[in-house]
């Protein structure tokens, strides 16, 4: 579902820069295509690294040691050996 959008948005700006229609399209505005392609990767881009900013400043957040997970392993284990006797 997450490359459904891209295809469309370019099919959308390459029919929006075409300057001359027969059958297909014979003439596109070259600088107009250009200028919307590179807006597009650039806003995506930009969109992209602010969403992974914020998932890192989120998951930076969390109180999550590899102490605790040991400590509640092993109190998990003397659990399951005490239950055992």
């Amino acid at each position: 579902m997450g490359t459904i959008p891209g295809p469309v948005f370019f099919g959308v700006i390459i029919d929006q820069t075409c300057l001359l229609m027969g059958d297909n399209c014979l003439f596109y505005d070259n600088y107009r295509m250009s200028l919307f392609m590179m807006l597009i990767v650039v806003i995506t881009k930009v969109l992209g690294v602010m969403l992974f900013v914020v998932a890192l400043f989120f998951s930076l957040r969390l109180n999550i040691s590899e102490e605790e997970d040991e400590e509640s392993v092993e109190n998990n284990n003397q659990t399951v050996s005490e239950d055992k006797e």
